[in-house]
């Protein structure tokens, strides 16, 4: 068995401990590991994921929801992991030193809101930030080994790295257009175009600008 389907085993036991507790449904799988959930999953055919991370996120829907509230915190502790809290922003981090998975929450910033930070009814505090419509607003349950497993549709999840691809690291920008390169081409066009069109003036700016210098001569 490689390194990464052993990586994949953790992340699968992380998502059955989720689900059996009720937490699963009230969060999305965002990041590489949806990539590779997409493969894994047969959801698109003949797509090969080439995903190599430790970083396992989590888009958190609603920071009012469960209700009454649960502790994920408490079910990634009896999974072996360490839990921390930033000291400056109370962010939640979790650590598994066996693995060296890096477990992240983070959550949609709404409306006007200034908050960065957001303690949630999941027992996390999560990060904020506005980037996450597209994927929150686009989101689809796979089934796999008995569970729904929420993520971002195919086609909102390489938009959403077009446009903020310029605000990566150069070492993390480089990896999400190959990601992007790779699945392109396995996704369905008219719902790729579907989102675009429900974009912003200036996120539509930014996936075309993508789109002319690494789709249009690909």
């Amino acid at each position: 068995m490689s390194i990464r389907e052993n990586q994949w085993r953790k992340v699968v036991e992380i998502l059955q401990k989720l689900e059996e507790t009720g937490c699963l449904e009230h969060m999305m799988l965002i990041g590489s590991w949806a990539d590779y959930l997409y493969s894994a999953s047969g959801f698109l055919p003949d797509y090969e994921s080439r995903i190599r991370t430790l970083d396992l996120d989590f888009l958190i829907c609603n920071a009012r929801k469960p209700n009454p509230p649960k502790d994920a915190s408490a079910l990634f502790k009896e999974l072996g992991f360490i839990v921390e809290t930033d000291r400056i922003t109370g962010v939640t981090k979790l650590f598994d030193t066996a693995t060296g998975f890096e477990v992240e929450f983070l959550i949609q910033m709404l409306g006007s809101g200034t908050e960065r930070y957001m303690k949630t009814n999941l027992g996390v505090t999560a990060q904020a930030m506005r980037e996450f419509s597209i994927l929150a607003n686009n989101r689809i349950e796979i089934s796999y080994l008995g569970m729904k497993v929420s993520v971002p549709k195919p086609e909102a999840y390489i938009i959403n790295k077009m446009v903020i691809n310029d605000e990566r690291s150069e070492f993390k920008a480089d990896k999400d257009r190959s990601t992007i390169l790779n699945m392109y081409h396995h996704i369905d066009k008219e719902e790729f175009e579907r989102i675009r069109e429900g974009l912003t003036k200036k996120y539509k700016s930014r996936v075309q600008e993508f789109m002319d210098e690494f789709i249009q001569s690909s």
